[in-house]
């Protein structure tokens, strides 16, 4: 990830001497926890990008030690009972629209899908068979990498990771989907 995105190691830069209370992220939260957060923002859009393929699971369960997708848990495979986040993550994973995000990703000309599979998919025929647009997904993790580092809110200290001031103003929209005329 650091060889597409060098800017990444920017997050393991600290004050040689620390002082009690302070941090280096303006978010007040460690450099390893942001880093860890922008990493895991541009998997989300990874795994969005192989809905159809292992991208649900992926989205959902994350991945073992092997980074393949762990599968649906069950009863079973979590020592007798589905509890907690493993049964939050089922269910999302089960009620989730997949195909809506899916053409999220194809408004926006991330993907690409052939014709043919746009139809049978629409009629309920499964998934379509979906292309990387690069140069398009490139601009979106990099927008993702930016709008992470950039602006937000932490929700948990209710933070500001950036407040607009004359030298950081507000980061601005991302639009998501393709514009064309007619």
């Amino acid at each position: 990830m650091t060889a597409a995105f060098p800017e990444l190691a920017l997050y393991v830069v600290t004050r040689a001497e620390n002082k009690f209370g302070q941090t280096d992220i303006s978010s007040g939260v460690t450099s390893q926890d942001e880093y860890l957060r922008t990493v895991g923002a541009l998997f989300c859009v990874y795994w969005l990008a192989r809905i159809g393929i292992d991208g649900e699971l992926g989205f959902s369960f994350g991945v073992d030690n092997d980074w393949t997708p762990r599968p649906i848990p069950t009863p079973a495979t979590e020592g007798g009972s589905l509890e907690g986040d493993m049964a939050k993550r089922k269910k999302f994973y089960e009620n989730c629209d997949w195909r809506l995000l899916q053409q999220l990703l194809l408004d926006a000309d991330i993907l690409t899908a052939a014709p043919a599979t746009v139809d049978a998919a629409l009629s309920g025929g499964g998934p379509p068979a979906v292309a990387v647009n690069e140069e398009r997904m490139l601009a979106m993790l990099a927008l993702t990498a930016v709008r992470i580092c950039c602006g937000g809110s932490n929700r948990r200290s209710g933070a500001r990771l950036l407040s607009p001031t004359p030298h950081h103003p507000a980061p601005p929209s991302i639009p998501l989907c393709r514009c064309t005329t007619s």
